[in-house]
């Protein structure tokens, strides 16, 4: 069987798939993972239906190898992140690499999407996400502004997505105010 191997912050090398530890619908799965310890990944095909869903039950390490015929019916990527956070430069990478539409991460109390620009993710995905990290570090170190690490990734985003045409969004949820460092633009 051929895998295709997807890396959400540092890899690890245990893999399982089809669990249906979050839920069957999209719905069910964000609700479910968005206050979980640890981090839950789910792949969606384009009619909604849950594809797999990995974790390995230890705070921000999820990789997984999913198999090549669900790779290419990946339409979705939901995950959790463990405190309200955006997409991290290895995200940004594991989206290209399973080629998805839409991506989500639910956190505390806001979700954060990603779409997938009509032309495709770009070929420069690694570079693009380095530049990113770079951004983010620039703005950390600001002398004019006191930027906290996730506002600086936020803006950093922000400045990546617009530039390579990648639509990105974050929403707060069930009536919640979008987190300070999430209401800043660039």
């Amino acid at each position: 069987m051929i895998t295709k191997t997807i890396f959400f912050e540092p890899a690890i090398t245990h893999c399982e798939h089809n669990s249906s530890e979050s839920g069957r619908t999209l719905e069910e799965v964000i609700r479910n993972i968005r206050h979980q310890p640890y981090e839950i990944v789910a792949i969606f095909d384009a009619c909604g239906n849950k594809i797999c869903e990995h974790t390995n039950h230890q705070e921000e390490y999820t990789a997984f190898a999913i198999p090549e015929q669900w790779a290419s019916a990946a339409s979705l990527m939901v995950h959790n992140h463990l405190v309200d956070g955006t997409f991290s430069p290895q995200d940004l990478v594991s989206n290209a690499m399973t080629n998805v539409c839409i991506s989500i991460i639910a956190s505390p109390s806001c979700n954060f999407y990603l779409f997938r620009p009509l032309t495709g993710w770009p070929d420069t995905i690694g570079e693009i996400a380095e530049e990113y990290d770079t951004i983010t570090q620039l703005l950390q170190r600001n002398p004019h502004h006191d930027y906290n690490f996730e506002t600086a990734r936020h803006l950093a985003l922000l400045k990546v997505t617009q530039h390579y045409g990648i639509k990105y969004r974050v929403e707060a949820i069930n009536g919640t105010t979008l987190p300070d460092a999430f209401s800043v633009s660039a």
